[in-house]
């Protein structure tokens, strides 16, 4: 949590409304139902009349120790073994309650008998494990707080061993388990292969003060780095060694040396190897940690290796195969709210600066919102703005579980904190004022509670997400009678009644806690359904880490038994296999911890399954063979080694409200035959101070890079894009480079597009044949518009610069003899003023055999023009399409012979969420009159009003002049656009508006436009190329596409979810993505640009270029 009474921070906003755009994969359609349906079991019919709550004074209190009100565990365990999963309630400062499931959702209090009761001390979490491995379900609960609990005892962590009578006792010393580290949870699993359970402990330091600081130190030659261990000892998480009963701490020589505010830690085999691995999430600056099981003994934190970012305030988390793919994925919580006016009010802790200090300093890309990481096999990628889960409140617990049994896993999450202490008007001016005459003391309130008072204060609700089966999610939140506002934290899910679906328990603070039964399968909505339990081996007989997969048709369903989940609890019941329609399941494939498997087939569904580890075998299962990838990582990219460096610039500096960075369009690509060999070569542009490089192809497929062929002052200019062309007729490839950027002031020389013609296979720069074009360009395509037989060029204008969001001329260059003449106001006026292009393309579009020319940019509609008398007119603006273009293609993908138009959009892996008739609006105009051009952002309020998105520092940024008029954050949040500036100003400001995100196929039928919207697996991130081909050779054009965007504005957070997409033409309309680790194509840098090249050997090679790195070739081959 980023969260301080007296500790102000800056902050940074993010937006999430309903939004209308749908897009699935054709062959995984959403599931019908609309989720589960539970009814609420009160106190009075269950028994469970628990409530955890902590007494808050002036010296115990959130500013002494901020993590007094993060809740306390629940633990669900059979703990008599009679078949009914009872549950454990830990108090944080009280006496805990056991309760032990009588049936017919009648619980009763057991633990004064089962010697469990009052254990002093300050208690969060509880895990439940078989620690002696005598088959019965034992407790461990973690104890925190600061170092004088530590001297009196009370934070030593507790193990209650279960004496299998119904009674427990205390012997944690015994196993040497009664760390005294001030500790948040326990983990229990076989890190080591042994057999036996180890035990993960994750700790915190107990000094807030400098929570978010970061932590450097300086290298003899200079270089600056996070400093990664504890500044105390016991601030460092602990792994604890099985050594045959008796627990070694082994964390230093394991490698488990570090320090962060870690809230959750979840265990999985990220990489594949047979061997657990450890996540752990991290409250506040500190990365959250994946420890990579080395298998020696050892692990390696390699967090910033698979995840390209994290949260920032880590909380909960949970791991389930979310799409069915056999591969565990991972959802972490944060704490940004749903609702705009609200995230406006709250402290956000962050700030442009402050974050690229983290990224500068080695503490990685961290962002305030919820995140569903998705398993590539290779790492993972966040998918929550497509999931739709981003933005929970200050939530707490993530559950991974298919709560309707529909095949898919569904989310809960448990949120809400008893006081809003990041409410900025309170830090502002209560706060501050309490601050200033010496704090919350009994100098100034009679008691605590009178300081309590004046704390804004606001329950929410928490969250139910229907997982749709097409990786994204709906909210059932309300209709699955789970809407009641509350401050919930640690919550669990177990099958209460053995009915075959999965009821939650939910823990409160200052109430009972929520007990829900599940109605799903009682209301005959329920698909069927399996659980596992597990005899597991000698040392662990609950069978911690077995991991069975459950085969349907051709889906794989996944799960594995580590019960830890979620924050502070455990949830020891059976594996739980949502089947959906299934009468039976194909196949179910078993793997124990220790390498012993077991398949098998034909399993009957609606049952309880106990599996043993007597019956397994030591028989690996056999899998299908892979076919071989289509495309192929040369390891020296066939001499291909360029590697972009962007020079440095940030474009928010200048225009603070500027939602993505306009410096970083490049670098530029081409292909063609530059020295005339019938070889086709390869140039990429460099950015401003970079040389742009040419690579000429060998007789053996390779390249060599030629000698520098542009006069050296050039590299001043920034490479967007280039095409090889002939421009005069002679048979020989010239050159044109678009320059681009956003450094230098509008008009600069420095924009100057080039061409350079090609004497000999040396490129000579030719200035006089062009015109002064200063406009910084981003795209230029070749066009015989005149029929003359030589190439006339197209060139799209970018930004004005420094002017967010005007936008340059673009261009109509039309060819006389190889030189250019600029005829855009004669015979293509409309680009004068079109907006800020970033896609042309040319082809037949309309049916009437004519080529017409399709602009699509930033702000703008797809727009179709056609030549006639000489002049092109605007032949049609396909309706609902203003979108965040990047890029377009022409393609015959039906083969009726017309082309379709494939446009690569932003994607709805974002926080925006328009539609027409919610569209996000750009405002802009000098609204401050201090000579500079203001962007506003907003979206539509609940009232239809239109809401700027920034927060008020980050407005007040850009104009500090409104400050006076808006003093309280409160008044500034709810306040719409004219509120800002007034009914007038904004009639006069430009206005722009996008309802349109999704990548999507527009094809022109019958007089209209068609669209149908990509899958849902090209909607992760922007798409910056798409090019077609027959990959599967199936003879039907197939599509390969590339984007990413880095520099997008960090309230908003980078867009690096993409990895290359390459979609299967299925006929019909109908696609198919082939997953990146089968069909091998990997672009997952920020990916600019794409090209195919055939190469001498007979293959052909396809280049990726990325800004700010290195340019990839791969080779496809045809399928066998």
């Amino acid at each position: 949590m980023q969260y301080r009474v007296f500790f102000l921070l800056p902050f940074l906003w993010f937006w999430a409304c309903n939004g209308s755009e749908q897009a699935s994969d054709a062959n995984d359609a959403p599931s019908a139902g609309n989720g589960p349906t539970f009814t609420l079991q009160p106190p009075s019919t269950t028994g469970l009349d628990v409530m955890n709550s902590v007494d808050l004074d002036f010296e115990f209190n959130y500013d002494s120790f901020a993590y007094l009100l993060n809740g306390a565990g629940i633990g669900v365990l059979d703990y008599d073994l009679d078949g009914l999963q009872d549950l454990f309630f830990v108090s944080n400062q009280h006496a805990h309650r056991l309760f032990h499931n009588e049936g017919d959702w009648k619980f009763t209090d057991v633990s004064t008998a089962a010697g469990i009761g009052a254990t002093g001390g300050f208690c969060t979490g509880v895990s439940v494990a078989d620690v002696n491995a005598d088959g019965y379900p034992d407790l461990y609960i973690s104890r925190t707080g600061t170092d004088a609990k530590a001297a009196d005892g009370s934070r030593r962590n507790l193990l209650f061993l279960n004496q299998k009578d119904g009674t427990f006792i205390e012997a944690a010393r015994q196993f040497g388990l009664d760390s005294d580290h001030p500790s948040t949870q326990a983990t229990f699993f076989d890190y080591d292969g042994d057999g036996d359970l180890d035990c993960y402990l994750l700790n915190t330091p107990t000094d807030f003060k400098l929570v978010n600081r970061v932590r450097v130190s300086q290298a003899a030659n200079g270089a600056i780095s996070r400093v990664l261990g504890p500044i105390k000892p016991y601030e460092s998480d602990q792994l604890f060694r099985n050594d045959g009963g008796k627990f070694t701490d082994v964390s230093a020589a394991a490698g488990i040396v570090n320090r962060g505010f870690g809230l959750s830690v979840a265990i999985y085999d990220f990489n594949d190897d047979q061997l657990p691995d450890i996540y752990v999430a991290n409250d506040y600056v500190d990365p959250d940690h994946l420890f990579i099981n080395q298998g020696n003994g050892t692990f390696v934190d390699e967090n910033f290796r698979y995840f390209r970012h994290t949260t920032l305030s880590s909380m909960g988390s949970d791991i389930a195969d979310l799409n069915n793919d056999g591969l565990a994925d991972l959802v972490t919580l944060d704490m940004l709210a749903e609702d705009l006016v609200r995230q406006k009010r709250l402290e956000n802790g962050m700030r442009p600066d402050r974050y690229n200090s983290l990224v500068r300093f080695g503490y990685g890309h961290q962002f305030m919102r919820n995140q569903m990481q998705i398993n590539t096999g290779t790492g993972f990628v966040d998918y929550a703005e497509l999931a739709g889960i981003a933005a929970t409140d200050w939530s707490w617990a993530p559950l991974l579980a298919d709560f309707d049994n529909d095949r898919h896993v569904d989310l809960f999450v448990s949120n809400g904190y008893h006081y809003d202490v990041g409410d900025l008007d309170f830090i502002e001016f209560t706060s501050d004022s309490i601050r200033a005459k010496g704090g919350a003391t009994r100098q100034q309130f009679s008691t605590y509670a009178d300081y309590l008072k004046l704390i804004p204060s606001n329950k929410v609700s928490n969250y139910l997400y229907r997982n749709n089966g097409d990786l994204r999610f709906t909210n059932v939140t309300a209709a699955s009678n789970l809407a009641q506002p509350s401050f919930s934290t640690s919550s669990v899910y177990a099958d209460l009644d053995n009915d075959g679906d999965l009821d939650l328990i939910v823990g409160n603070h200052g109430e009972p806690p929520f007990v829900y039964r599940n109605e799903t399968v009682e209301s005959g909505q329920s698909g069927s359904w399996l659980q596992v339990t597990a005899a597991g081996g000698q040392a662990n007989p609950l069978g911690y880490g077995l991991a069975v997969s459950a085969f349907v048709g051709e889906e794989e369903i996944f799960r594995q038994l580590y019960p830890v989940r979620g924050f502070l609890g455990t949830t020891q019941g059976p594996l739980h296999f949502g089947l959906g329609n299934a009468k039976r399941i194909d196949r179910l494939e078993v793997r124990w911890p220790d390498g012993k498997t077991q398949v098998l087939e034909n399993v009957a569904v609606n049952q309880i399954l106990r599996l043993s580890h007597q019956e397994a075998s030591r028989k690996s299962i056999p899998s299908a063979p892979a076919p071989a990838p289509l495309f192929t990582y040369p390891a020296d990219q066939r001499g291909l080694n360029f590697v972009h460096v962007e020079n440095p610039f940030d474009d928010f500096d200048r225009q603070s409200l500027q939602p993505r960075m306009l410096s970083r369009e490049g670098p530029a690509l081409a292909v063609g035959d530059a020295n005339g060999d019938g070889l086709q070569d390869v140039l990429i542009g460099g950015a401003s101070g970079q040389s742009a490089s040419l690579y000429l192809q060998t007789s053996a497929g390779a390249f060599s890079a030629a000698t520098y062929p542009f006069p050296p002052d050039h590299q001043r200019f920034e490479d967007v894009a280039a095409l090889f062309f002939d421009a005069d007729g002679d048979g020989d490839q010239d050159l044109y480079v678009a320059s681009g950027g956003n450094e230098a002031a509008p008009d600069d020389p420095v924009y100057q597009d080039r061409f350079y013609r090609n004497e000999g296979g040396k490129f000579a720069y030719a200035p006089a044949a062009l015109p002064t074009l200063r406009s910084s360009t981003a795209q230029v395509v070749p066009i015989d518009f005149d029929q003359d037989g030589d190439l006339d060029l197209l060139v799209g204008g970018r930004t004005l610069p420094g002017n967010y969001p005007l936008a340059p001329r673009s261009y109509l260059l039309r060819n006389d003899g190889g030189s250019f003449t600029d005829q855009t106001q004669a015979i293509f006026p409309a680009l004068e003023s079109i907006g800020m292009v970033t896609a042309i393309a040319q082809g037949q579009i309309l049916g009437d055999e004519q080529a017409e020319v399709v602009i699509a940019g930033e702000w703008m509609p797809i727009q179709v023009f056609s030549f006639r008398d000489g002049v092109f007119t605007l032949s049609s603006s396909i309706p609902n399409s203003t979108g965040f273009w990047h890029a377009l293609l022409l393609a015959d993908l039906n083969g009726d012979g017309s082309n379709e138009i494939v446009a690569g959009n932003e994607g709805l892996n974002t926080r925006f969420k328009p539609s027409p008739t919610r569209p996000v609006m750009l405002y802009a105009a000098d609204f401050d009159g201090n000579g500079t051009i203001d962007p506003i952002l907003t979206v539509p309020g609940p009232a239809g009003n239109q809401l700027p998105v920034t927060t008020k520092a980050q407005m007040l940024k850009q104009m500090p002049g409104l400050k006076k008029r808006f003093l309280r954050t409160s008044t500034y949040a709810s306040a719409d656009i004219n509120d800002l500036f007034g009914a007038e100003e904004i009639a006069q400001a430009k206005q722009l508006s996008v309802d349109h995100l999704s990548s999507t196929i527009y094809k022109f039928a019958d007089g209209q436009w068609q669209a149908t919207p990509l899958p849902n697996s090209a909607q992760t991130s922007p798409v910056r190329a798409i090019r077609q081909g027959d990959f599967n050779q199936d003879g039907l054009p197939d599509l390969l596409m590339v984007g990413n965007d880095y520099g997008v504005h960090v309230e908003t957070g980078r867009a690096d979810a993409g990895n290359g997409v390459l979609l299967l033409n299925a006929g019909d309309g109908k696609w198919t993505t082939l997953p990146n680790r089968e069909h091998g194509f990997w672009a997952s840098l920020d990916a600019r640009n794409l090209q195919s090249i055939p190469l001498s050997d007979g293959r052909t090679g396809w280049v990726v270029v990325n800004n700010a790195g290195p340019a990839a070739l791969f080779l496809w081959s045809p399928p066998n």
